[in-house]
């Protein structure tokens, strides 16, 4: 599991500069990536030969992914290649984690000197697993869950915002507001929850959210029941919420598989 937690700190990483929405510059975001991808290599001594090459994949991999999903997200076109890229390469690292170094060097040394009282019996691979997880789900897992309402059509391009701008109600998502802070907010409970055992609480999470977003549903069916086609009506709304909340939660229950 080193190469799969040292891939998703550096995916988190770079998504989370990319969500400035443009306030920092076009490769700001690849950079930032592999830069955390080759600090953590040399904290937690990860520097045999096999490592280095499944660093360069993975660096190969995470340029690939933000250069196809900030396209995907531009023009709604072949959303299927980024989320492919993503599995592949997590499949990848998977299958080939047994020539991975343990995580070691600087990060294990840190971990005995500091003696915390969570970390007393947590190994530098455990603390590098959940670091990857929380960082993953923070930022990555919002784009993921975008490519996948772009590839069903609940979510319209960036493209198509632009050209509907004036348009009083362009995307499902005005609807439904804070779903962008909500989703990584709702994921890392989930995970946290799980990760103590509490699987009944955070169930009630998932079901809470339901029941928070059903007045805004229903507000969408009042004021447009049956709109024209340039407008959102309760089908979209239904449909992008539907589907994002249940991509969000596979989202979640994979990276608590993936701790478990």
């Amino acid at each position: 599991m080193t190469w799969v937690s040292l891939a998703l700190v550096a995916f988190g990483v770079a998504d989370l500069v990319r969500a400035r929405n443009g306030r920092m510059p076009l490769g700001s975001a690849p950079l930032a990536g592999v830069l955390t991808l080759a600090l953590l290599a040399v904290v937690t001594g990860v520097h045999g030969a096999a490592d280095l090459v499944a660093l360069l994949v993975t660096a190969g991999g995470l340029m690939g992914w933000v250069a196809t999903s900030r396209r995907t997200q531009a023009d709604g076109r072949r959303a299927w290649l980024p989320l492919g890229l993503f599995a592949a390469l997590v499949v990848a690292l998977l299958g080939f984690s047994g020539f991975a170094s343990v995580p070691d060097g600087p990060l294990a040394g840190w971990l005995r000197w500091a003696d915390l009282p969570w970390a007393t019996d947590v190994s530098a691979s455990r603390v590098l697993l959940l670091t990857g997880l929380a960082s993953f789900n923070l930022a990555t897992g919002n784009v993921i869950v975008r490519l996948v309402l772009l590839a069903i059509g609940a979510l319209r391009s960036d493209q198509v915002v632009a050209a509907q701008s004036a348009s009083a109600d362009p995307q499902p998502a005005d609807r439904l507001k804070g779903g962008r802070l909500l989703g990584p907010m709702e994921r890392l409970v989930i995970l946290g929850l799980g990760l103590a055992g509490e699987y009944g609480a955070a169930s009630i999470v998932i079901a809470a959210k339901g029941l928070l977003r059903f007045p805004e549903i229903q507000a969408a069916a009042r004021t447009s029941p049956a709109p024209p086609s340039s407008r959102v009506g309760i089908d979209d709304v239904t449909e992008y919420f539907l589907v994002g909340s249940f991509v969000s939660w596979l989202v979640a229950l994979g990276s608590l598989a993936l701790a478990r």
